[in-house]
């Protein structure tokens, strides 16, 4: 909610991802603050009401799944009556996302239907030239080594340094 700015009233909205599993204790009364100060909640529920086994991937392949600290395989549980009310609380609606239907097009009709405003940015880079420090040092090595050459160079013959 901090990222959003308070002064445009225009329509603002938050999409949350989850499986309604709840370790906070307060998401409800969130998604009804962000209501309060015009922000929609939106869900999408990911998983199973039955509970899956939560993947532990590397490189998108499934090896093996999460275990906890006495061996036995993590499960995680859709909890769609959670997701329903965060949904409602926030001013928004609920998704179920599936393998092979995530629901996005539902979602998309209903964003689209959302007031829109254009938004400014701005980039600002500041550079620090560091370089100019290394060019003079190697312009004095250049010039110590004309002045110490064996061979004397012609402008630099009745100059003596060492004898």
């Amino acid at each position: 909610m901090k990222s959003f700015s308070s002064q445009e009233r225009i329509n603002k909205a938050i999409i949350i991802i989850s499986d309604g599993e709840n370790h906070e204790g307060n998401a409800i009364e969130k998604a009804r603050e962000a209501a309060e100060k015009g922000i929609n909640v939106y869900t999408i529920g990911i998983g199973l009401p039955e509970g899956v086994p939560i993947p532990d991937s590397e490189n998108s392949f499934i090896k093996e799944y999460r275990r906890d600290r006495d061996g036995n395989i993590v499960t995680t549980r859709l909890n769609e009556q959670m997701m329903n009310e965060i949904a409602q609380a926030g001013n928004g609606k609920y998704f179920r996302a599936t393998a092979g239907n995530m629901s996005l097009n539902d979602l998309y009709s209903v964003l689209n239907r959302l007031e829109k405003t254009e938004m400014e940015s701005r980039a600002y880079s500041e550079y620090e030239e560091q370089f100019p420090a290394i060019v003079w040092i190697v312009l004095g090595l250049l010039l110590l080594d004309l002045i110490l050459l064996e061979r004397k160079n012609k402008r630099f013959k009745n100059i003596t340094l060492f004898r």
